[in-house]
């Protein structure tokens, strides 16, 4: 039976050709309700505990497993008996002694999930006279993390997330919409409605009466839902495996974008719910500025990749890096929550600075769209063109193109209007507000 007590006991008794060994177990509780016409439309629950075993010897190899009536000490032999051409062993890395505990925060409110989904449902309604129909999902994740290993590190903390999305159909001229958006906090009540609902204007007002517009070379506003969109992907530039292969190769303690872009990484962030005491491995998480004013001052490490070049692990080691259809049992680098550094001006002052060109609102497919080795891109995408600072008419069928370094050296303003998304198995998260980009190719068809 696996439990934090059987653990440490098959720690304590590894057989003599196993030297160290760790389980990292991961359980994810997760509510959600789905409110629809004022009326409860569905709810669910999930309950998933996820452990990892890595095991040490002359080599390194992984396990995994959901099953909680396994044996610690059979996944611990299993693990090593899977063992890659890793050697963690001769290295010594793994964590020493340390202990953490947070209690838990697990009281969960299933009414008042009602109750907030209800509210955006009602404002969202109001909010513009083409929304025909909205579905708010409220939902409320735990998520309880535990690291042990046979050096005597054993710490656990827990947190709880709150989050609400909103899906909406609009009909404006007999043509249909459907549009989304979404916002967590550590409580339901820190979740800003009103930029939920500003996000969903902006988006289905820029999608009206749109037509193709010619191809150029263009001062763009790029929204904050599209510099996520971007960040998703580009974010494996600053990853220390990633590095060495990738765009940015050799371009450490250099500048690679202009004096508006600084890039940090940081365990917590009061736009989101989200927050990390510890990666996987059980480096403490810590706030780490990758990129400030342009320059690129570190990577992001896991223990193997900071030993790797000299330096010190960075909190950032993880399992899900993208998509992918593998259990995911080695150790990569993932963020935290990964976001460029807000301004001071709001959109309006942003469209205002602009004057004259496109403001990007949408983009699609940006995991296909981006070479992390080369840095090019090629994105499609929707928006407004801009003449005198408002808006003039809405383009679609558009690709923005160009090479990522290029895009960071010509980011002209930043705006205050952060926006932070969860990623991949709410593993990490992705954050940035609105940005004015200067010598941006768009073709249009």
């Amino acid at each position: 039976m696996i439990n934090l007590e059987s653990c440490r006991i098959a720690l304590k008794e590894l057989p003599p050709h196993i030297k160290n060994a760790e389980f990292n177990i991961e359980k994810n509780t997760s509510y959600l309700v789905k409110v629809t016409g004022k009326e409860v439309a569905g709810n669910s629950y999930s309950d998933i505990t996820e452990v990892f075993v890595r095991a040490s010897g002359e080599k390194t190899g992984f396990a995994y497993t959901q099953d909680l009536n396994e044996n610690p000490k059979d996944l611990i032999t299993k693990a090593y008996n899977n063992s890659l051409d890793i050697e963690f062993s001769n290295l010594n890395i793994l964590n020493k002694e340390g202990r953490y505990e947070v209690l838990p925060e697990n009281t969960v409110n299933l009414q008042e999930m009602v109750n907030y989904a209800r509210l955006l449902e009602e404002k969202l309604l109001k909010s513009h006279k083409s929304i025909e129909s909205v579905v708010v999902e409220s939902r409320t994740d735990i998520n309880r993390s535990s690291i042990l290993n046979s050096y005597g590190l054993d710490k656990r903390y827990e947190r709880k997330v709150s989050y609400l999305s909103a899906h909406i159909v609009a009909k404006y001229q007999d043509k249909v919409y459907n549009l989304s958006n979404a916002m967590s906090g550590r409580q339901y009540r820190d979740i800003d409605m009103e930029d939920i609902i500003d996000q969903v204007i902006n988006q289905l007002e820029s999608q009206f009466n749109a037509r193709s517009y010619k191809s150029g070379v263009y001062s763009c506003l790029l929204d904050k839902s599209v510099m996520v969109n971007i960040m998703m992907t580009a974010w494996q530039l600053f990853s220390g495996i990633k590095y060495s292969d990738s765009a940015l190769t050799g371009r450490l303690n250099s500048t690679i974008g202009s004096a508006a872009f600084t890039l940090i990484d940081s365990p917590a962030h009061h736009k989101t719910g989200y927050h990390y005491r510890f990666d996987c491995e059980g480096t403490e998480a810590g706030e780490n500025i990758l990129v400030e004013n342009g320059y690129l001052k570190g990577l992001m490490h896991n223990i193997l990749t900071a030993h790797s070049v000299g330096h010190k692990p960075t909190g950032n080691a993880g399992r899900y890096a993208l998509l992918s259809g593998t259990i995911p049992t080695d150790i990569i680098v993932v963020p935290k929550i990964l976001y460029i550094k807000p301004g001071k001006k709001d959109r309006r002052d942003l469209l205002k600075q602009l004057k004259d060109g496109i403001y990007i609102t949408e983009s699609y497919d940006v995991f296909h769209s981006i070479n992390i080795s080369s840095g090019n891109f090629s994105i499609p995408c929707r928006g407004s063109l801009i003449r005198n600072g408002k808006k003039a008419e809405n383009i679609t069928e558009m690709t923005i193109s160009g090479n990522l370094i290029d895009l960071f050296k010509n980011i002209k303003e930043v705006g205050n209007d952060i926006y932070i998304e969860e990623f991949l198995k709410k593993s990490y998260c992705i954050g940035s507000p609105s940005v004015i980009v200067t010598n941006l190719n768009v073709n249009a068809g």
